[in-house]
């Protein structure tokens, strides 16, 4: 088992994503060939088998070029925070029996990532339609600005048909660990029958955008002994409203303090993508969440490339460079200074960066600057 490329979850399950296809995790760029309704065929097909294989022999895996990136950046991948958090002596044990078994496993699921459909009450700006029905209806009324929205253009509903209920049902007394990430899951009706038929012992990981929080919902998570929550932010004030419009950063303010008392069980974090924008003002986030000794993920966005490190200018890149020294814990400071030291400045990036900017501006009727 080579440390260097292993990683534990296609070993022991996989993700559905919101077109309702299997693939090995929410970054794997393998194929998506079967439906949530032939997980036990895609399990064993060979695209998995053969992943299995590259990753437990050190082989880099092109379907796990996310993860690479990510490292090459400087951020923690995937591959690493699910190793780091899911591997134990009895997963290893299991994981060895597979590999002597030409990789195939014959062992239960337990381990999902759902993404239950596209439904999302957000449009933030480096997001796609796959993963918000807000932006698939935005980007349907611009096309001339969109022409890729037919690549979308997908159905997004299957979480509604009973061939989706009859399938999870059976999986869900042996998940260990189950993920939801979005669209919204809070704003998800399907995510509660899901919560009530799991396992008290099962870690459940929402990734949330915090706008939604209802007693019900805190209630059916009280009931888990091990709980994490993700708020995806990126931005506090103004840049928040803009980058994931039409949110309001008031909201996110009331949500998280209802979150932090009522939920006690709960291990909770701040995710915040690493790109042109969120860097505008990085020492106000920061150092606002660090205040309310929230725990905060480092996204460097790698898609689309516009929006990452690699669009922003010299000039910009030093008073970025400013803004991060200005940061009051150093190790996360030290930390955003070497992700943007890999900075390979592009002038076709950066132009496309300001025509986004522009469309997005003009789409919305805002008109935000850097």
């Amino acid at each position: 088992m080579n440390s260097k490329t292993f990683c534990v979850v296609p070993f022991i399950g996989g993700c559905i994503r919101p077109a309702g296809t299997m693939h090995a995790c929410c970054d794997s760029q393998d194929p998506g060939t079967y439906s949530f309704a032939e997980i036990d065929e895609w399990r064993n097909s060979n695209v998995m088998i053969n992943l299995r294989k590259e990753l437990y022999n050190g082989i880099e895996s092109e379907h796990c070029r996310r993860c690479w990136t990510t490292q090459q950046l400087g951020g923690q991948s995937l591959r690493q925070a699910y190793n780091q958090s899911l591997v134990d002596a009895t997963i290893v044990t299991q994981i060895k029996a597979i590999a002597a078994n030409n990789f195939i496993t014959e062992n239960d699921i337990t381990f999902l990532d759902l993404k239950l459909g596209n439904l999302c009450n957000l449009k933030c700006v480096m997001c796609t339609p796959s993963s918000s029905s807000r932006i698939l209806s935005e980007w349907k009324a611009n096309k001339d600005i969109f022409p890729l929205v037919q690549e979308f253009d997908k159905d997004y509903s299957w979480p509604e048909r009973e061939e989706f209920r009859t399938t999870i049902k059976p999986l869900l007394p042996n998940l260990k660990y189950v993920k939801f990430t979005g669209g919204e899951p809070f704003l998800n009706p399907y995510i509660e029958e899901i919560l009530v038929n799991l396992p008290e012992d099962c870690l459940v990981h929402i990734s949330t955008n915090l706008t939604i929080i209802d007693d019900t919902k805190i209630k059916l998570l009280q009931r888990f002994k091990d709980l994490w929550l993700t708020g995806s932010v990126d931005a506090v004030g103004e840049l928040y409203n803009y980058i994931r419009y039409p949110g309001k950063f008031i909201d996110i303010e009331n949500n998280l303090t209802i979150i932090l008392n009522s939920l006690p069980n709960a291990t909770f974090s701040i995710a915040v993508t690493v790109g042109i924008l969120t860097l505008q003002d990085i020492d106000t986030t920061v150092n606002y969440f660090t205040d309310k000794n929230c725990k905060i993920q480092f996204i460097p966005i790698d898609s689309p490339a516009y929006l990452g490190i690699n669009s922003i200018p010299n000039d910009m890149s030093v008073k970025i460079i400013e803004k991060i020294n200005r940061i009051t814990d150093k190790s996360v400071a030290q930390y955003l200074l070497e992700i943007l030291s890999k900075r390979k400045y592009s002038d076709e990036l950066h132009s496309m960066f300001e025509k986004y900017i522009k469309d997005i501006n003009t789409i919305r009727k805002l008109n935000f600057k850097i």
